[in-house]
């Protein structure tokens, strides 16, 4: 299973990355930070995405 980054989620959900962080920071999206704590990176994996997206009420983007 491949986890995403904040860029490559934001692009699958059609928002701006900032708006991506801003649902991972809120807990609205499940995430977890690889790395240092300072440089961490976020990865995302895609059922959790998907499992925002239903109680958001959206339907899945057509093309990733």
């Amino acid at each position: 299973m491949a986890f995403l980054t904040v860029k490559e989620a934001a692009a699958y959900v059609s928002v701006h990355p900032n708006t991506f962080y801003r649902l991972l920071w809120t807990g609205q999206v499940k995430g977890f930070k690889i790395g240092p704590s300072k440089r961490a990176r976020w990865r995302i994996d895609p059922d959790d995405i998907e499992e925002w997206l239903e109680t958001m009420g959206r339907e899945r983007p057509v093309a990733f």
